[in-house]
This record gives C-alpha cells, sequence and structure tokens, in this order.
C-alpha cells in the first residue's frame, strides 16, 4: 500500500515540477513579447509626434514615415501570435495601432487629438499593467486564476 501511495506521490510532484516549470517558461515568453509590443508602441507614438512636429514648422511638405509602413508589416505579421498569447494587450494595440495609422494630427480636430491621446494613454497602461501581472511570482498568478474561475 505505501508503494502505491510514494508512486502516486512521485507522479503527482513529477507532473506539478513539469506544470511549473512550462508556466515559467511561458511567463518569460510573455514578458519578452510584451517588451517587444511596448517598444514598437513607443516608437510609433514617437515617431507620430515628431512627423506632428516636423509639418508644423514644414507647412508644405506631405511628408509620410516610413516607420509606419514598416512598423504595420511588422503588426501584420505578428498579430496572430499576439492574440493568441497576450489576446487583451493585442487587441488593445490593434485598436490603438488602426487610430495611428489614421490620425493626422495637423487636420484633426482637438477633439479628435483628445480622442487620441486618452486612447494613447489607455494602450500604454494596458501594457505596463500586463507587464506587471507577468512579473509576480508564478504562484500569485496561479492563485488569480483560480480565483477569477
Amino acid at each position: 500500500m505505501n508503494e502505491v501511495f510514494y508512486v502516486i506521490l512521485g507522479w503527482f510532484l513529477s507532473f506539478s515540477t513539469m506544470y511549473i516549470k512550462d508556466f515559467e517558461n511561458n511567463k518569460r515568453e510573455n514578458l519578452a513579447l510584451l517588451d517587444v509590443l511596448i517598444s514598437e508602441f513607443t516608437q510609433l507614438h514617437q515617431a507620430l509626434i515628431e512627423d506632428y512636429k516636423s509639418q508644423l514648422e514644414d507647412n508644405s511638405s506631405l511628408y509620410v514615415s516610413p516607420s509606419f509602413a514598416l512598423s504595420n508589416k511588422w503588426w501584420d505579421s505578428n498579430k496572430l501570435l499576439y492574440m493568441r498569447r497576450l489576446p487583451i494587450e493585442a487587441k488593445q494595440f490593434d485598436k490603438w495601432n488602426r487610430v495611428n495609422e489614421d490620425i493626422d494630427l495637423t487636420k484633426a480636430s482637438p477633439e479628435e487629438k483628445a480622442n487620441y491621446a486618452s486612447l494613447t494613454k489607455e494602450t500604454k497602461n494596458s501594457l505596463e499593467q500586463a507587464i506587471k501581472y507577468w512579473q509576480q511570482s508564478w504562484y500569485i498568478i496561479l492563485l488569480h486564476r483560480l480565483k477569477h474561475k
């Protein structure tokens, strides 16, 4: 009878250890994905602001930043990965990215500028909260997940 108990206990411990290691790997991968997403977000937002400043200085230029086209190609090729791994953050970034592509700050109304600023702040906060979430210990994250089920 003791042997059966030890076999079951050993199986449970090995399964738990394997699950925790997989969870830790997943956590590291999600943090790396979030770092890339925040980097893209920051670069795109900064590029839009710089383009806006340059257009204010020279009203005759119809300059379109090449960073938008490159970023959109990056997002188009990585969107499915992010939607699968980090769905909430990816949807928020996608929403912001679509507005970021379409807005022209020199022709935007004050309301459109305010909406863009609000969406930018919301996206930044969402990404920062996601990083804080994934930086917690594995057992705290698992407890949060159990609490929500």
